[in-house]
């Protein structure tokens, strides 16, 4: 690859050449001709020259946007030219010492099955192959994230804590959820625990156990998703007295999820209580939606219930509207964010109530919990405008997997100190 300076157009050229590899290498360098061009706003992307000549020219305007596609560049064609390519999902068994006679029975609970450990009386043995392990998934990270860079910046990339095998769902839930109401008691207990991992995000909430959640409200059509805020509404004239009112606020309307994941990695842990999953997806949110959803929806009658200490939002919409036949897959959410110790990372619990319809909402709803973790930087497209992709997923992953301790010198080592920071998280849900 070579650069030079144009000082009659004021550009920057670098040109990509492909040697040294068995069969045609235009292949490749059609392949990153086109990767280059879908996200390159602003350069020229050019296929030129014919076989066994042809190379990719990039011009751009200015050094700096040259060096990150001359980077892209080289990303591609080690994805290319490697047996496993970045973009395949990648799925992992945890390893788990145990004593040479256990077995792995099926944990039958309603119309799911969950593998489990049936353990003999003994200690549990501590595996040696965890090391390895981190850095096998690490690694598989690593790249993964290099990829969702190249995406644009509509991505929400999440790690969640399920099941993710041999588990069957009732229609409209995911394996993201666990439907066992029992293990969110014992979660939310052990969190409130004053000396645990998990805090409050912000200097004013005094302990874990003082955590408040916020309430969303979702519900599909056939196009794609709406997702509202419910909201406190105090009386302007005497806000201190008096029961507060809800409403929904910021109706907001989101593309279909689409079937497959920009990047997609599943470690399964077999004898534990959740498997977890990184993913990485488009939740694009549009500025079109159906005509009178945001009035049908702040229009609706909400009060707060309360069983024991969780309060969870009760909601009455008008069923003989038009717009009642239209949405299905209705949810509540009540979703409770908590850090994780002083990190940037926020563990983020959700309890959910389902119903399939708004029609369906006068029966008493279907309730299951999930677990998600997230950075508090990955999210910056929802904190006033979108940014950049290279600000957001940039290759180094500073705002990602930020290096504050020096401990890590390089990014994949970055990545592999968070694939230990999840399982750590995935410990202590262990407990509960």
């Amino acid at each position: 690859m070579s650069t030079h300076d144009s000082s009659r157009r004021r550009s920057v050229v670098a040109n990509l050449v492909v040697t040294g590899i068995e069969g045609p290498s235009v292949d490749i360098l059609e392949a990153i001709h086109k990767e280059l061009a879908r996200s390159a706003e602003g350069s020229t992307i050019e296929l030129l020259g014919s076989p066994p000549n042809a190379f990719v020219c990039i011009e751009t305007d200015n050094e700096r946007s040259s060096l990150a596609l001359i980077e892209r560049a080289r990303d591609l064609t080690d994805e290319l030219l490697s047996d496993k390519p970045a973009t395949a999902s990648n799925l992992f068994q945890d390893p788990l010492g145990v004593q040479p006679n256990a077995r792995v029975i099926l944990d039958i609970q309603g119309s799911g099955a969950r593998p489990r450990l049936d353990r003999p009386l003994g200690r549990l043995q501590k595996s040696d192959e965890s090391g390895a392990f981190v850095m096998e998934v690490g690694r598989a990270m690593y790249q993964g994230l290099k990829k969702v860079a190249r995406q644009g910046s509509d991505l929400t990339l999440r790690v969640n804590f399920g099941h993710f095998i041999l588990q069957s769902y009732p229609r409209g839930r995911t394996c993201l959820e666990v439907a066992n109401t029992d293990l969110s008691r014992n979660i939310f207990a052990m969190i409130q625990q004053s000396d645990g991992p998990l805090l409050p995000t912000d200097n004013q909430t005094p302990s874990a156990a003082d955590v408040v959640p916020e309430h969303i409200f979702e519900a599909h059509w056939e196009q794609g998703r709406l997702q509202a805020d419910i909201v406190t509404m105090h009386d302007a004239q005497e806000p201190t007295k008096g029961s507060p009112g809800y409403q929904m606020n910021r109706v907001r309307t989101f593309r279909v999820k689409p079937a497959l994941s920009e990047f997609s990695l599943t470690a399964l842990s077999i004898g534990r209580k959740f498997d977890w999953n990184m993913e990485a997806y488009r939740d694009e949110e549009v500025d079109k939606a159906i005509t009178g959803a945001d009035r049908y929806f702040t229009s609706a009658t909400i009060r707060m219930q309360c069983r024991g200490s969780e309060a969870h939002p009760h909601i009455i919409l008008n069923t003989k509207h038009k717009l009642a036949k239209v949405f299905r897959d209705v949810t509540t959410r009540s979703v409770y964010r908590f850090r994780w110790r002083t990190t940037p990372y926020i563990v983020e619990i959700a309890i959910n109530r389902r119903w399939e319809s708004i029609l369906a909402m006068r029966q008493p709803p279907k309730v299951d919990f999930g677990i998600a973790m997230y950075g508090e930087n990955w999210d910056r497209r929802s904190q006033g405008g979108i940014q950049a992709a290279e600000d957001t997923w940039g290759d180094e992953l500073n705002l990602l997997f930020g290096d504050e301790d020096g401990s890590a010198e390089d990014a994949e080592g970055r990545v592999c100190r968070f694939v230990t920071v999840v399982r750590e998280v995935q410990g202590i849900l262990e407990r509960a």
